[in-house]
């Protein structure tokens, strides 16, 4: 079962830039927005996201202009595959990109989570819509990366196949070799 931590406190917020989304901490897939930038997704009507208060350890009291992004949408299963190997201690690794089965059945919003914790502490990743994706680049917001995610049976998705086979058939040459 994923976590949704949904209150967040630390002691101090570096100045976000008018154009920025940070991460919280290292390890923590959560993330802050500044509120010119939730004002661009209320714009564009993005759903699937909320905004908690990003409170000060301290004092106690919520940081002004900056929040907490929240998403509890949960994603189906991602499709397991040979990108998605064993981890140590249990559980698997995500080595590319995030692959499913008949997302166009599900009613998906814009900011959603992963079914997985693929991130320490059991915490889901964020996969968020193109339409967020084009947000960010229309705004020239800065603070997230975006990869795809594959639509199983796709030609994209048999493209990427090919590539990691290619990759695994190269690095299996040595034995000594392994993901």
């Amino acid at each position: 079962e994923v976590k949704l931590p949904d209150r967040i406190a630390v002691s101090q917020v570096t100045p976000l830039k008018l154009h920025m989304v940070a991460g919280v901490g290292q390890w923590l897939q959560e993330y802050v927005a500044h509120d010119h930038v939730v004002a661009a997704f209320s714009r564009d009507s993005l759903s699937g996201y909320s905004l908690r208060p990003l409170f000060n350890g301290r004092t106690k009291t919520a940081h002004a202009d900056v929040h907490q992004l929240y998403s509890s949408a949960i994603m189906p299963p991602a499709e397991l595959d040979p990108t998605t190997p064993p981890a140590d201690g249990g559980g698997v690794r995500q080595l590319g990109c995030l692959t499913y089965q008949d997302l166009e059945q599900h009613n998906l919003s814009d900011f959603n989570r992963t079914a997985e914790d693929w991130a320490s502490g059991n915490m889901p990743l964020w996969v968020v819509s193109a339409a967020v994706r084009d947000c960010f680049i229309r705004n020239k917001f800065k603070g997230w990366a975006f990869r795809p995610v594959l639509s199983k049976g796709s030609e994209m998705h048999r493209q990427y196949e090919a590539l990691w086979d290619a990759l695994f058939k190269k690095i299996s040459i040595n034995p000594l070799n392994f993901f």
